[in-house]
């Protein structure tokens, strides 16, 4: 409204010999106003080729809609994970299992979703109930930063039947609220030889190292973190309710 009036203040006082060439500079800031406003950084995304409009700041979005590198997602043909795309993926079928190819670059995450990071795979709502095979291979460099969020972690909430095994974390940065761990945030499922190095950090109570909250099994498994939280807070486990073997 501001450049309206100035364009009419600006008709009224100019006489007919300078009205039009006032009107044509005025109209010619408006539009470089108008394009300063909704300038917006484009980022090429290098997985998908897919062209995303960002406000005010480069933010990285992943395409988890992208297929895995190979299987079914069946128990004898699990689908095959080789980067930190299709690891996000996993939060798109809950019950499939996984198996990792190759050592995983994570430190992408830092700039995923405005600042988040990774987004935990399950909740406990929708658990994670299938199972994922490291097969000694490592992930480096997760960012997780959900202060109010809940039950966060790589796995957010692993229910019965679920199983994580054979795989080491390195250099993570795990935020959470209640139930935070570097590995699951709440497990209800079987851990089996895992580890984790970095730093876990919850705005609440039940923060682990490497599990939140333990109501399952945790096999074999040990870490190297710097962890803390308000209550319950644990070098391996928050607060265990299960079984712990070594």
């Amino acid at each position: 409204y501001s450049i309206v009036y100035l364009l009419t203040v600006q008709v009224k006082k100019m006489d007919s010999r300078f009205s039009f060439v006032s009107v044509g500079v005025i109209l010619l800031l408006l539009l470089v106003q108008i394009s300063t406003i909704n300038t917006m950084v484009f980022r090429k995304d290098g997985y998908t080729g897919k062209e995303e409009v960002i406000h005010e700041e480069k933010v990285d979005v992943p395409d988890i809609s992208t297929r895995f590198s190979g299987g079914d997602g069946s128990a004898t043909n699990p689908y095959q994970i080789t980067d930190v795309y299709q690891l996000q993926a996993m939060k798109n079928d809950l019950s499939a299992h996984y198996v990792l190819v190759n050592d995983i670059d994570a430190s992408a995450t830092g700039s995923w979703n405005w600042g988040l990071g990774f987004e935990p795979i399950g909740d406990s709502s929708n658990n994670f109930t299938g199972s994922f095979d490291g097969r000694n291979h490592t992930i480096t460099g997760l960012y997780i930063n959900r202060p109010s969020t809940d039950y966060v972690g790589l796995f957010g909430y692993m229910g019965s039947g679920g199983c994580v095994r054979n795989v080491d974390l390195i250099d993570v940065d795990v935020t959470g609220g209640w139930y935070v761990g570097g590995l699951v945030g709440e497990n209800h499922g079987t851990v089996v030889n895992c580890s984790a190095t970095g730093s876990v950090s919850g705005s609440g109570n039940l923060v682990g190292g490497l599990v939140g909250w333990n109501y399952g099994t945790v096999v074999n498994c040990h870490n190297n973190m710097s962890v803390t939280g308000r209550g319950e807070v644990g070098g391996l486990v928050g607060r265990n309710y299960g079984c712990l073997l070594y």
